[in-house]
């Protein structure tokens, strides 16, 4: 069959293959295209006149080329619908030389005794941009929070130093006075204060204890625990924050989505103590069949950089990286939107299938009484 009867036996399907988005080709068994789609035009260069005939090697580099011809024959000799190469991903030469990265899937169209192939090229120019921006920022968020833990550590290291420590060493000293007590009396005064020592030094373990992990989110649970912390950001700002929390209900989330969810609302309302000078603050937490969504929108001054449609393009910083890593962790996504002199919202979708939801125990919180 030569190579208008070959056309002409792939012409009743390329009606539908014409409409695809992908650049897609009409292969013969002698390696010579047979017909390509407006999307290979554009992808190759070649125009409408040139694809009759033209050798499918044009489209590899040259370099590739021995390979790819092993691999024609391979599936000349067993043509199903599978991706080229294994699914690795493949690289293409336009006209001019130049050469791009692709994903080639390739189908069998059997047509009066003759046998062409149907090539679906996928241009992954694009797809690799975005990786290799997301890889650049997964980086520099894993730069900055390897620098954050380190300024972490030596923060608690100060403040066991500074309050702890000292406040240890000064229990020796007074225990050394009170063991050293004239009197009875003394030795009471001595003990006294000993105790509002004691108690201080406690106190400060514990606040230092509660940045580290938030016990009233495993106490109480993630409603309670965001409104609580909505209501220490509003006392130390001055400004309302109103809090609005549907379908919790009895069952608690999963231990991960809470937390994940509880530091997200509290790097957003950290944005907002430093950078948003807002008047008001709402938070929304949402959760329903098909998963759990949590707003944070303030009517501050906003971000700077955005594009027309207020979504965020500016490099981010390590509060915003952080929300976006936790949302990705766990399936779902973060976005964040501003408007200068308008305000910013953060914008956090989780999945969560409806079986997820667990019920567990609220732990009793009790309070040592000082004697």
């Amino acid at each position: 069959m030569n190579q208008g009867a070959r056309f002409n036996a792939a012409v009743r399907a390329w009606d539908l293959l014409s409409s695809l988005p992908d650049p897609t080709l009409i292969v013969g068994r002698d390696g010579h295209v047979v017909a390509a789609n407006r999307g290979a035009e554009d992808a190759f260069g070649y125009g409408r006149d040139e694809w009759a005939g033209l050798p499918v090697d044009e489209l590899i580099p040259t370099r590739f080329r021995p390979w790819h011809a092993g691999l024609h024959e391979e599936y000349a000799a067993d043509p199903v619908a599978r991706s080229m190469g294994g699914g690795l991903q493949l690289v293409a030469r336009r006209k001019n030389g130049t050469e791009f990265p692709v994903e080639v899937s390739l189908a069998p169209l059997r047509s009066d005794g003759e046998t062409v192939v149907i090539a679906a090229v996928r241009d992954l120019t694009t797809r690799n941009v975005a990786q290799e921006t997301r890889e650049k920022d997964r980086r520099c968020f894993l730069e900055r929070v390897i620098m954050a833990q380190d300024d972490e550590r030596r923060r608690i290291a100060r403040e066991l130093h500074d309050e702890a420590g000292q406040a240890l060493a000064s229990l020796i000293v007074r225990l050394r006075t009170l063991q050293d007590a004239p009197s009875l009396g003394e030795a009471k005064t001595q003990a006294t204060r000993l105790r509002k020592s004691l108690s201080d030094t406690i106190g400060g373990l514990a606040r230092l204890a509660r940045g580290l992990h938030p016990s009233l989110l495993d106490d109480l649970g993630l409603g309670p625990a965001l409104k609580r912390q909505a209501a220490d950001t509003a006392e130390a700002l001055g400004i309302p924050i109103h809090v609005t929390i549907k379908g919790l209900g009895p069952r608690r989330l999963p231990l991960a989505v809470e937390t994940a969810l509880y530091r997200i609302a509290q790097e957003a309302l950290t944005n907002v103590a430093r950078h948003a000078r807002a008047k008001r603050v709402e938070i929304s937490l949402v959760r329903d069949p098909s998963g759990v969504r949590l707003k944070v929108a303030d009517d501050g001054r906003g971000m700077p950089a955005t594009g027309k449609t207020g979504r965020v393009r500016a490099a981010p910083s390590l509060g915003l990286l952080s929300i976006r890593e936790r949302a990705a962790a766990l399936g779902g996504a973060a976005g964040v939107t501003s408007v200068a002199g308008q305000g910013t919202t953060v914008t956090v979708n989780l999945p969560l299938p409806a079986r997820r939801g667990v019920v567990r125990p609220r732990r009793r919180v009790t309070r040592r009484r000082s004697r």
